[in-house]
């Protein structure tokens, strides 16, 4: 029975914390990034690297990276594409970004992480246009070695996403594509052909011989591969082969599709190896991940750092801070790192491809729209009878989608206050306005009684015809109309809370601690089937509970609506020491693009921490007040922060000291 809140009272009885508990063995079985500046095994070139690995949990299925398919590895051939944005990837800024030397660098860039590759590692973040300053300080004292952040901060993925937009395909015949079961149309029979010839070789025998060419029905004669166009001039469908409108189309041009029984002579499909090659053609999974994305109950963060600006003072440099002021302070950051830099067309990326083929610019997207405006809809006259129903072409993604619930910074703002930073959805009902043209003689086929009807085509084809009339001289009938519909237009919230001020003192050393605890606990192998949960947040300093936020939404990761290869390295981000820039320093072909400018995510995450920072800890449990008071017992010596021992006595109600002989009542004072 829980007596008082134990997350906040020096003093508390309850059943569930401290008491009995192996505090040493919950930290190392919880424990899956340990960030130590002072261990040389830490510190590997521009990145930081955890000391421990994830094993995820296997009595639940729950198993962390194993080197992917083949177990030795994945080679990511793209990386180059996004990875020069944060300087993952290094580029020559003075290059032109049409030249080869960019182009090489943005399009030939690989990574290749090994089996072996199982713990996280921040990378410093660089950039050609704002400066990241990062120093190593080595102390005299117990503290040890420190990074002072002056700008600069730290960024990793634990994740990739395993997008393809690929559909498996069932066994089942009645769903598969009409074009794997249908033979091509007959064709008139050529005299002078005879023989097995017509179908053999590279000519194209123009059909002949037979022009029986039935539909493929499993179970019939024609069923199997030597039942249709298989067998030459006397084959079931006769020799009228020739290459059918199919996926593959492109690839057998000349000759035949993969499934094709007769190659080179431009066979029938075989609906069996149809479904065989689409499936081989599936893409492999790269299934890389070695952190959890979700827990069982929550998470706790901790952190050895010091707020202190004066070394940076003097430093001249054109740092995130400059910029964006109002972002100064975020020192850790969980989310996707930037929009999708692929949402737009871009002329310099036009014709570029990932090395999987998958073109950089979106793919185009059309939906119907139906308007119910009867002026354009509703003609009981004449022949313009528009049927109300737009097409509406798109060639970008929504850029905003991916952001939001997907970005979480935290921050310490200069007067000392402690709190978060999110992204959420937010829209409007909007009212949108559209022009329609309803071209008469297109929709309903008419090519009589057509006169301009005071459109736009008026003046450019007076005495003439519109551009696609049927019948040039008697210009079609085009109508114009208005339609003003309601349409819900997406947006992003900012979502912010902080604690009251001084809550971390400046120029002085604390262990800050981060935790989040849901209120309901799932195993890991149910959790994905859990919606989003509610918890509790709460900020501790030097093992004292300082701010606490209810109700607080739990942070879900997740990838970017995008090809896999575009979004190598962007998504399931963690940032040591800032937020996030964006796509402040993106670049692309004939870049950057002016479309990227001043997005989302750099209006309120690119900021920095300034002071020093000396371990950074996370842990897959929500841990109890006692555990974390324990590890600030562990280390404040070292920092120099623990409190003064408490004195306790005892003094009579007179205020002098009790002897052994008094048996008077007495009171008992502490001092701290």
């Amino acid at each position: 029975m829980r007596l008082s809140n134990s997350d906040y009272w020096d003093l508390f009885i309850c059943n569930d914390c401290g008491c009995g508990l192996d505090q040493p063995y919950i930290l190392e079985t919880c424990l899956i990034i340990d960030i130590d500046i002072d261990n040389d095994k830490c510190i590997s070139g521009d990145s930081l690297c955890s000391l421990v690995a994830w094993t995820g949990d296997p009595a639940c299925g729950v198993t962390t990276w194993t080197g992917g398919n083949t177990g030795t590895g994945i080679t990511l051939n793209d990386i180059g594409l996004t990875g020069i944005d944060n300087g993952f990837i290094h580029y020559d800024c003075t290059a032109s970004t049409t030249s080869n030397t960019f182009i090489n660098t943005y399009t030939g860039s690989t990574l290749f992480i090994s089996s072996a590759d199982t713990k996280f590692c921040f990378t410093k973040v660089t950039g050609c246009t704002y400066d990241y300053p990062v120093e190593f300080i080595a102390s005299a004292n117990t503290v040890g070695r420190y990074i002072q952040l002056c700008g600069g901060f730290y960024q990793g993925f634990f994740k990739l996403s395993d997008r393809t937009f690929y559909k498996k395909m069932p066994d089942n015949m009645f769903v598969w594509p009409i074009s794997w079961f249908t033979c091509p149309p007959p064709c008139p029979i050529l005299t002078g052909v005879t023989g097995n010839t017509c179908c053999t070789g590279t000519n194209s025998c123009g059909c002949g011989c037979q022009n029986n060419n039935p539909l493929f029905i499993p179970g019939s004669p024609w069923a199997s591969p030597e039942g249709c166009c298989g067998g030459g001039c006397n084959s079931g469908c006769g020799c009228n082969c020739q290459l059918c409108g199919t996926i593959f189309e492109k690839d057998g041009v000349g000759g035949c599709g993969p499934w094709c029984t007769n190659c080179g002579g431009k066979g029938c499909p075989n609906p069996k190896k149809a479904f065989e090659c689409y499936n081989n053609k599936a893409p492999t999974p790269w299934d890389y991940q070695i952190l959890p994305t979700r827990y069982e109950q929550g998470w706790t963060a901790e952190f050895w750092m010091r707020r202190n600006s004066d070394p940076c003072s003097g430093l001249t440099a054109n740092t995130l801070n400059a910029v964006y002021p109002n972002n100064e302070g975020f020192f850790y950051y969980m989310g996707t790192r930037a929009e999708n830099k692929f949402w737009d067309v871009f002329s310099g990326e036009t014709g570029y491809t990932t090395t999987s083929g998958y073109p950089l610019p979106p793919p185009e997207t059309k939906e119907k729209e139906l308007l119910d405006n009867p002026f354009l809809v509703y003609q009981p006259q004449g022949c313009c009878c528009f049927e109300g129903v737009n097409i509406i072409t798109k060639h970008e993604r929504d850029r905003n989608a991916d952001i939001v619930n997907n970005a979480l910074g935290f921050r310490i703002k200069n007067d000392g206050t402690v709190g978060y930073r999110s992204l959420g959805m937010s829209g409007v009902c909007s009212a949108v306005t559209s022009t329609t043209v309803a071209e008469c003689c297109d929709s309903c086929n008419c090519i009589t009684n057509c006169q301009l009807c005071g459109t736009i085509f008026e003046k450019d084809y007076e005495g003439g015809c519109g551009p696609s009339c049927t019948n040039c001289g008697s210009p079609k009938c085009l109508k114009t109309g208005t339609t003003v519909t309601e349409k819900w237009v997406t947006g992003v919230t900012v979502n912010e809370e902080y604690s009251k001020e001084s809550i971390v003192p400046d120029d002085e050393w604390v262990q800050l601690v981060i935790r989040f605890c849901a209120y309901e606990a799932y195993p890991l192998d149910e959790i994905s089937n859990v919606p989003r949960r509610k918890g509790k947040l709460n900020f501790y300093v030097n093992g004292y509970l300082k701010y606490s936020i209810d109700e607080f939404d739990e942070f879900l990761f997740k990838d970017l609506f995008e090809y896999r290869e575009k979004q190598e390295g962007v998504p399931f981000n963690y940032s040591l020491g800032g937020g996030t820039q964006g796509l402040l320093e993106t670049n692309t072909i004939g870049g950057p693009d002016p479309l990227d400018e001043n997005l989302v995510m750099q209006r309120n995450f690119a900021g920095t921490f300034l002071g020093d920072i000396s371990k950074f800890r996370l842990y897959e449990c929500c841990l109890d007040i006692t555990t974390i008071r324990y590890r600030f017992n562990e280390f404040c010596a070292n920092y120099g922060i623990c409190p003064l021992p408490i004195e306790c006595y005892l003094e009579t109600e007179d205020g002098s000291p009790l002897s052994s002989e008094d048996g008077e009542d007495f009171i008992t004072w502490c001092d701290e």
